[in-house]
């Protein structure tokens, strides 16, 4: 089964900081903000491991903080045929080199399809199982410019592959710039959506999709998206994932780490307290800190 309870535990997304973040810097932005997680791609490991640092000490680092590496970025290509896929095993490896070293819980599976549906879910259980030995889970993220473009067609490749470990990503973005449709979320098996991402947007697009979710997300409750009643639709379904915060904005990313880690877990704090109709005076970092497992350290 996939879903676990998770209280009111956000993951900071790999992508929400700067490119230029580096790994000590994505730890301690997400350590002082309350995040319980982080997101990774195999590229902050390679640079801190290149900087000199080992893994012993990117783990130690962790520990310390009491940040846990939750969300890998991210697999491509994966349903795709031919030479793409011998590219896309290459970066597979590199994830699971990663996870190995560092863990992890999920990765996101992003991309083109150009097949039938059976035959992409046959290479997607192949990938699950390759990903299963590393005790991680596969969370197809449906993006609405791509061939995978909502949450029917992910769910769909989902349930044809038949592994324990598959599962959907429900991004707010992709949703609400995409089918928009709740009924497509309902149908998924709650302990089935692998993972939440959780970001706002303007109501009209700014230049192309592209351009928009590469440049233009909105820290959540700072748009346009009907981001509580999202919020009720995921509780209401017994969804139980943490909810990644994942904010890819020019604007933002001009801040320095720190300063974006705390402004994004005040915006989602603050959403899931006015969706939830809950009043608290605590800061949403002791908000956040409560909220960590028991045994989680801060």
């Amino acid at each position: 089964m996939i879903g676990r309870p998770s209280g009111d535990q956000l993951v900071l997304a790999a992508q929400t900081l700067a490119r230029s973040a580096t790994f000590e810097q994505r730890v301690a932005a997400a350590a002082s903000a309350g995040f319980h997680g982080m997101g990774l791609s195999p590229r902050h490991r390679r640079e801190a491991l290149a900087g000199g640092a080992t893994d012993a000490d990117l783990r130690g680092l962790l520990q310390r903080s009491g940040v846990s590496v939750v969300e890998l970025e991210v697999l491509r290509d994966w349903g795709l045929g031919g030479e793409p896929s011998e590219s896309a095993r290459r970066a597979e490896d590199a994830v699971y080199e990663t996870v190995d070293a560092l863990g992890g819980e999920y990765v996101i599976a992003v991309g083109e399809i150009d097949d039938d549906l059976d035959v992409v879910a046959r290479r997607f259980s192949a990938v699950c199982d390759r990903a299963a030995v590393h005790g991680l889970q596969v969370a197809i993220e449906f993006v609405p410019f791509t061939t995978i473009p909502d949450a029917a067609t992910a769910w769909e490749i989902v349930r044809r592959s038949d592994r324990p470990n598959a599962g959907v990503l429900v991004d707010s973005w992709h949703h609400f710039r995409g089918a928009a449709d709740p009924q497509q979320i309902l149908t998924i098996p709650p302990d089935r959506i692998a993972a939440v991402q959780i970001d706002d947007a303007d109501a009209e697009v700014r230049g192309s999709l592209l351009d928009d979710t590469l440049h233009h997300r909105r820290l959540p409750g700072r748009g346009s998206f009907d981001l509580e009643g999202f919020v009720r639709l995921l509780d209401e379904h017994g969804v139980s994932r943490p909810w990644s915060v994942e904010v890819i904005s020019d604007e933002m990313h001009s801040l320095d780490a720190a300063d974006t880690a705390q402004q994004a877990a005040a915006a989602t704090v603050s959403l899931l307290r006015s969706a939830r109709g809950r009043v608290d005076t605590r800061s949403p970092v002791d908000y956040l800190l409560d909220s960590k497992p028991e045994g989680e350290g801060r």
